[in-house]
């Protein structure tokens, strides 16, 4: 019944979700302004309005940030490759933490502790993908991308008919004539001058002279159009050379697009791995024996559906998503954890000095072979002009042998915008409440309304500059 309780839950948000998309394609957009992306159009919102998202949350890591989380006392620094050639992302989150708590993280060098990196690959799905632009910005962008392709085809005739070179050949050509005219102009008329009568020697004189003078001019220009034909690209080359070209500029051309709305859905494969290191505390041992250090290697395995509708209408913003893993973990996060000072006395003469060093242990029967289901989702939907709010909500179930806990959270997202740039984030808080084990599974004794987990996620989202 839990488990069919969190499948309606994410039924009735997935539902809901898909509504506002319907509403937002027909009421604010024109027909003709919505394109299937491509992969640099996904990298570009990636870098972009997908920053408000982008929270810490083990659910979600896409994008590129650094998130604090108080609860789990952990840092974690996360990044995404898109592939523009096609609808592929991969994610890589690292975290690192504290297992002596939150207080540690800031003030000792332990933060290696509690280490972790996942890996992550998404696919997004072609026909749930769609980008919708401002209709004048679109019209704009259409009137500046035939104007480049026009261009592209002409100067592709050019080069296809290579005319330039046909020119400069044909030059050469004429060149070459006009060379052995001269020169045999000039032959002649030394021919002439050796028989000459006085008389007229100088005007053969200057005749011989002025033709030298064209021909070491003729000969300079037939150098340089040899140079000139040795310099042309061939065509090949300059029709790769043109088609770089004109692909910078369609894609220049794209940048100037003003985003309305987008709806992408993926689904993600992921493996995480995390070192954990730790103190447990029993207190029914001889004293030197009652803490000791332990270390634990665990793996989680993920599969899970995505969709977000993101739009510059108001209200119309929302995030779903729903998932499960699987996770060879200890039982350490059922175990009590608990604050042990040790106290050391120094003394000298009249005076006492005592010296205390804190640290969290945890208490209880541990076990080391603790696998879990987990079944998730999360619902976000923005709130407001420009999205600067949003409502989360997130249920989960953990099934571990033979029980069902299911926890329930609630939380509120504060999204901070670059002024410069009003579609990234700069940095995110969320404050949630979560009830833990909603149906008391654990058999905990502990009133309901003390069953829950308070905090703050906060992160600041990363642009990386990246062509």
């Amino acid at each position: 019944m839990k488990i069919s309780l969190l499948l309606t839950i994410g039924y009735t948000m997935f539902s809901f979700s898909g509504s506002f998309s319907q509403s937002v394609k027909e009421s604010d957009t024109t027909p003709n302004n919505t394109v299937i992306p491509t992969g640099k159009d996904i990298k570009r919102v990636l870098r972009e309005q997908f920053t408000a998202l982008v929270t810490g949350q083990s659910n979600y890591s896409f994008g590129n940030f650094a998130a604090i989380e108080t609860k789990d006392a952990a840092i974690s620094f996360g990044g995404s490759v898109t592939v523009d050639s096609s609808a592929n992302v991969f994610n890589i989150k690292i975290s690192g933490g504290a297992s002596d708590g939150v207080s540690s993280l800031f003030t000792n060098s332990k933060i290696n502790s509690n280490v972790g990196i996942s890996l992550q690959y998404n696919r997004f799905i072609n026909n749930n993908k769609s980008f919708s632009y401002f209709h004048d910005s679109f019209v704009d962008h259409k009137l500046k991308e035939q104007e480049i392709m026009n261009d592209y085809k002409m100067a592709l005739i050019e080069i296809q008919n290579d005319s330039e070179r046909k020119k400069i050949t044909n030059e050469k050509v004429d060149l070459g004539k006009k060379l052995i005219k001269i020169r045999s102009q000039i032959k002649s008329d030394v021919a002439i001058l050796m028989i000459a009568p006085q008389q007229n020697l100088d005007s053969l004189t200057q005749r011989v002279d002025s033709l030298q003078h064209q021909l070491a001019k003729t000969e300079l220009d037939s150098i340089i159009n040899n140079q000139n034909l040795v310099n042309l690209p061939n065509s090949v080359q300059a029709e790769i050379n043109l088609n770089n070209e004109t692909s910078d500029k369609l894609d220049s051309n794209k940048l100037q697009l003003k985003l309305f709305d987008f709806e992408l859905a993926w689904f993600t494969f992921g493996y995480g791995v995390t070192n954990n290191s730790f103190r447990l505390f029993d207190p029914s041992s001889v004293f030197s024996d009652q803490i000791s250090r332990k270390s634990f290697l665990g793996h989680e395995f993920r599969i899970q559906y995505a969709n977000y509708h993101w739009s510059k209408a108001r209200n119309k913003t929302r995030y779903f998503n729903i998932g499960t893993t699987y996770t060879i973990a200890n039982n350490l996060n059922d175990l009590d954890d608990m604050e042990v000072s040790d106290q050391s006395q120094y003394n000298s003469g009249q005076s006492d000095r005592v010296v205390a060093k804190k640290y969290n242990v945890y208490a209880g029967i541990y076990d080391r072979h603790s696998n879990y289901f987990r079944l998730y989702a999360d619902y976000y939907h923005f709130l407001l002009k420009n999205n600067p709010l949003a409502f989360h909500v997130f249920p989960d179930i953990n099934i571990k042998k033979g029980k069902n806990v299911s926890n329930l959270g609630f939380g509120i997202l504060f999204v901070f915008y670059d002024q410069t740039k009003d579609d990234k984030s700069i940095v995110n808080a969320e404050l949630y409440y979560q009830i833990v084990d909603l149906f008391d599974a654990n058999s905990s004794g502990i009133p309901l309304r003390r069953r829950n987990d308070i905090g703050l996620r906060v992160s600041f989202p990363i642009t990386f500059k990246t062509k």
